[in-house]
């Protein structure tokens, strides 16, 4: 049987998923109190997802949202990236128990290790807050860059984050500019959503 692959582990310094390594074990428990799962379901949801496409998972961590959408589209097929080699790992076990054939990669957000236009959806859930401001944009220049023509990036995260040094210090750093300079299209959708840990922004950027 396929298995699934993990590449080998980086070498530059990056924040661990659950902010530890030692508190790796509690990573998805704590994630499905805080309601996370809520709006990974929402992301899904949303992306009009089809048998066939090719989609990516920035800042995978342990693999949830991707195991999320290969139960609801077996035949899609899924890559998620993460520079923390021990969430890869546990990924890697959570989707060889399902059966799910998922690609896990080690790499960072800001250079990402794919050719131009290879995915057709791009998500994020809860990850760009983790970055510095310079690399905010090269994410998302990335991000335009592996996406094909018509794909669209689906992103969720709290809504103060660092902006890029260009883009003016307003909530989710002027997300309209931010868009602009990276050269997406457009917003297809920005939505505001208050939580019990701040408030977060569901966007879809084309």
């Amino acid at each position: 049987m396929e298995k699934t692959i993990m590449n080998a582990q980086t070498t530059r310094k990056y924040l661990p998923s659950a902010g530890k390594d030692w508190l790796l074990p509690l990573y998805d428990p704590l994630t499905y109190v805080m309601g996370i799962n809520f709006y990974r379901k929402k992301l899904i949801n949303e992306a009009g997802l089809q048998p066939g496409q090719c989609i990516l998972d920035i800042g995978c961590g342990t693999g949830t949202l991707l195991l999320m959408i290969k139960k609801r589209f077996p035949k899609i097929e899924a890559t998620g990236i993460d520079p923390d080699r021990k969430a890869l790992s546990m990924a890697a076990h959570k989707a060889e128990r399902t059966g799910r054939i998922i690609r896990f990669d080690g790499g960072f957000s800001d250079d990402l290790p794919y050719g131009p236009e290879t995915f057709d959806r791009i998500f994020s859930s809860f990850t760009i807050h983790h970055l510095h401001a310079r690399k905010t944009e090269a994410t998302f220049r990335e991000v335009r860059r592996v996406l094909k023509s018509g794909g669209s990036f689906h992103f969720i995260d709290f809504e103060h984050w660092n902006s890029p040094k260009n883009v003016q210090k307003k909530p989710m750093g002027n997300i309209h500019e931010l868009i602009k300079v990276t050269e997406f299209s457009k917003i297809k959708k920005l939505e505001r959503m208050k939580t019990l840990f701040g408030s977060v922004i569901c966007c879809i950027v084309e």
